[in-house]
């Protein structure tokens, strides 16, 4: 009788716990739920299928006559299939042959991005940059030192181009200094990646434009090779934090961010290029269902651009970044091939040109209207200016020469007038010289003086001199850390030769004031201490330090979740209970006397 005493009290014991287990797991039920679920994309007010409308109808009636300058506006306009005429990629095509022509195919003495940016708009136009009219245009990116010469991007956008068709290689050239090879192209990119995943021109923290553009030059390889998989998904997840509350993206100023066009175009135009829909991707859409394309869309213009900041008017740029970074949305959700992934396309030699009928047709400077039996001739206004630079870094006291682009060629006043924001952090002359006089940032600008109102803008951003701050002795260690397995070939080699037609040129340590490399390029001032003239803001100054930073440098994230955890573990102390109940009945039936 005893026996069934104790029996009942167990038993009811073991019921009300179980009770209290299935009143407590749809809570935690209810919690898990919560983490897992997926946040919803806003709507875009204007739509994007508008506004990708909109800003093509703009290109196209404002660019007439493309030339050297279009580039990224035929990239756009081209690969968004939303119909170019085939006058207009004619045009361009013989004024860029023109161009070529008249500067004997030299087009830069250390900007050779200038090389790949162009051969990505030939081939987005239809014609294999391998031979125009005889030149290949790869050829002048076989000298892997003169790939280097700018920096960084020189590689990024010398890949970019390599694979941008699968007709493209390499050429082989005996006589250079350091061959350029796919492998070694990789191999530079992935070494550069810094501490938290991403990439950046300066410093130890990932910059969304750079990361950007260094995913859409590896993103070819994403999936294939496991390393440059690895490297993709860490930049994306950096590129995961730093997204601003808008959704969209901007560049590091001291203590804040100041959000971009440029910097969202650069993002979309990566993450669709593996596959990513930042409006699916919870990643990349915080609580208030804010998106990149929103954070673009922020700067958007009625009559069909976008600005560059907010606030702004309607900016070259921006206007053209925002275009193709639609474009590779677009192309994403229809199941096309990437924006640079033009195996799509099928290319045609580019026919020599003579260069006195291309110049006739390109450079008439004014229009003449009959009127009452008296001819009169119309001036042709500014349509567009593209500067050289998106953005630089220069050092206190030192200086940079921006270059500007007048488009058309055909205009009847080109003269321009410069100016800059903040003249106790920076001054500009009219010739674009410009110099950093303390640390901070200012916006440059040059303005059409045809009263046209069209300008374009550059963002400076003035730096310590080094051994007078920590910026500079922030950007040492990051040339060690980075670019631990950076070769002694970054610093070396002053002469070298390149194929075609291009002379043999000395590298140097005073500012650049030629080549420009059309729109979106980033400045990084030149090491004065570095007697080649080479870019050393990778290079790693220790002989000693031949092992790559790797993932051990590198910050990993690990999401734990608290809720999961903390009814495991209840579950586990009623587990332990109910044993500790079972425990006394069983002692008691024993007549044992238990002491608590």
């Amino acid at each position: 009788m005893r026996m069934m005493k104790h029996r009942t009290k167990a038993a009811v014991w073991i019921v009300l716990i179980l009770v209290l287990i299935f009143c407590l797991q749809p809570a935690a039920v209810r919690i898990v739920q919560a983490e897992e679920t997926e946040v919803t994309a806003a709507s875009l007010n204007p739509d994007f299928d508008t506004v990708i409308q909109k800003v093509h109808t703009y290109i196209k009636g404002e660019d007439t006559n493309p030339g050297y300058g279009s580039v990224w506006k035929v990239i756009g306009m081209t690969r968004s299939n939303l119909g170019v005429s085939s006058s207009y990629t004619d045009t361009f095509y013989k004024n860029v042959y023109t161009y070529l022509e008249q500067n004997d195919w030299n087009i830069t003495r250390t900007t050779y991005s200038n090389y790949s940016k162009l051969i990505l708009a030939l081939t987005a136009a239809g014609k294999d940059a391998q031979n125009i009219g005889g030149h290949n245009l790869f050829a002048y990116l076989s000298d892997f030192s003169n790939v280097k010469k700018q920096g960084f991007m020189g590689p990024l956008w010398a890949l970019m181009a390599f694979r941008c068709h699968p007709d493209y290689s390499i050429p082989v050239d005996a006589s250079v200094s350091e061959q350029t090879t796919e492998e070694g192209l990789i191999t530079y990119l992935i070494s550069n990646q810094v501490a938290n995943g991403g990439w950046a021109l300066q410093g130890d923290t990932a910059d969304p434009d750079v990361t950007g553009m260094t995913i859409q030059a590896l993103s070819t390889y994403y999936g294939e090779r496991d390393d440059v998989t690895e490297a993709i998904d860490c930049a994306v997840s950096a590129l995961a934090t730093l997204q601003t509350d808008s959704g969209g993206y901007g560049t590091q100023d001291r203590d804040s961010i100041v959000e971009t066009a440029e910097s969202s175009a650069q993002v979309i135009t990566a993450l669709s290029s593996i596959g990513i829909d930042s409006a699916k991707d919870s990643r990349f859409i915080n609580s208030n269902g804010n998106w990149p394309m929103m954070g673009l869309f922020r700067f958007y213009q009625s009559q069909g651009g976008f600005s560059h900041v907010m606030g702004g008017e309607l900016n070259a740029m921006a206007t053209e970044q925002g275009m193709y970074a639609m474009a590779a949305y677009k192309r994403m959700k229809e199941g096309k091939t990437a924006l640079y992934d033009m195996s799509d396309i099928t290319l045609s030699t580019g026919e020599a040109i003579a260069v006195e009928e291309a110049e006739t047709t390109a450079t008439t400077t004014t229009v003449t209207k009959e009127t009452s039996g008296v001819s009169a001739n119309l001036a042709v206004s500014v349509s567009q200016i593209v500067l050289d630079y998106a953005s630089v870094t220069i050092k206190k006291g030192k200086t940079k020469t921006l270059t500007a682009v007048v488009s058309p060629t055909s205009a009847t006043n080109k003269k321009l007038k410069w100016s800059s924001s903040k003249t106790k952090v920076a001054t500009v002359t009219q010739k674009g010289k410009v110099k950093g006089v303390k640390t901070g940032t200012t916006v440059i600008t040059v303005k059409a003086k045809d009263g046209s109102g069209v300008s374009a803008s550059c963002v400076v951003k003035v730096v310590a001199a080094s051994g007078s701050s920590t910026t500079q002795s922030s950007s040492t260690t990051q040339a060690k850390t980075v670019s631990g397995t950076s070769t002694k070939s970054l610093g070396s080699s002053s002469n070298t030769k390149s194929l075609g037609t291009a002379s043999t040129q000395s590298t140097e340590t005073t500012e650049e004031t030629g080549g420009w490399s059309f729109a979106g390029q980033d400045y990084v001032p030149e090491d004065t201490n570095n007697s080649d003239g080479w870019d050393t803001s990778f290079a790693t100054t220790d002989e000693n330090n031949t092992q790559a930073s790797g993932w051990a440098d590198k910050t990993i994230t690990i999401k734990i979740p608290l809720g999961r955890i903390f009814y495991t573990g209840l579950g586990g102390i009623l587990v332990l209970v109910i044993e500790g109940i079972i425990w006394l009945v069983i002692k008691k039936r024993k007549g044992k006397k238990i002491k608590l």
